[in-house]
């Protein structure tokens, strides 16, 4: 026999169970076939997860392994810093040459045979391509008019790149402000043996003066390189990589002192 209670609209049946909440399976039975959709959603969206993240993460390695290798490639190759600056300068002149310099105070300018000039940096040791390391100097060499010894080498040099221009800072009376100078490589422009003021000779890379060049008595001869006390020709010096050369320290400072020439 059902018991009513007599507070139910109608006399409806009691529930017993009305107070354990209703499963949501039970609310809302899932079929079979929805399950598995609902797997197959969740698996393809992991596996989408997963290709984007290791897709991502790869091309981000890749790119900075790339980026490496091109820093690793592209790098300088830097000198050591053969000389150190120097605040103080020191002059010289040479009237019988007509010839007057500004030069760091720890270099050196003397009288060379034959009436020329040496200016010479401190003793520093660099790379040649011959002879491994050495230890020597950059030395700058001025006279007038090309002997045999000078001619020797002059002939024997070839332009590693196009003349470029120096600008005097304070040219004497009659000088040109502006004048070429030529890096030459020895029977070949693939290394650095000295370089030459040409006044107004142009070269391009692979170009020669020959060895009749500056023979005449007023032509000065301005030349400088990676030498040595015991190289004794004025012209004789090693030949470096033409890598070195541009990162010279030593040949920075040649450079400011040829700035400073005046020539009578």
């Amino acid at each position: 026999m059902e018991h009513r209670s007599p507070d139910s609209p109608n006399n409806l049946p009691v529930d017993t169970n009305q107070h354990q909440p209703l499963k949501l399976t039970e609310m809302y039975p899932v079929k079979k076939s929805n399950k598995k959709l609902l797997v197959l959603v969740i698996v393809g969206l992991l596996t989408v997860m997963l290709v984007v993240y290791f897709f991502t993460n790869g091309k981000k390695s890749t790119k900075s392994t790339a980026t490496s290798n091109t820093v690793a490639q592209t790098a300088p190759v830097v000198a050591e810093k053969d000389v150190e600056n120097s605040t103080e300068t020191k002059e010289y002149e040479n009237g019988f040459l007509g010839v007057k310099l500004s030069y760091p105070s720890n270099w050196t300018a003397t009288d060379a045979p034959g009436n020329g000039i040496r200016v010479e940096s401190p003793n520093f040791s660099y790379q040649t391509l011959d002879k491994g390391k050495v230890t020597g100097n950059f030395r700058i060499y001025i006279r007038k008019g090309a002997r045999s010894q000078e001619s020797k080498y002059i002939g024997r040099g070839y332009a590693i790149e196009p003349s470029e221009t120096l600008t005097y800072l304070k040219p004497a009376l009659g000088q040109r402000p502006e004048t070429l100078l030529t890096l030459f490589g020895l029977d070949t422009p693939d290394n650095f043996a000295y370089f030459l003021i040409a006044g107004n000779y142009t070269l391009a890379k692979g170009d020669t003066l020959g060895p009749d060049y500056g023979k005449e008595p007023e032509t000065h001869i301005i030349v400088g390189g990676f030498s040595a006390k015991e190289l004794e020709d004025d012209m004789a010096t090693n030949t470096v990589s033409t890598e070195l050369i541009k990162t010279s320290n030593a040949y920075k400072q040649a450079i400011e002192i040829l700035k400073s020439l005046q020539l009578r």
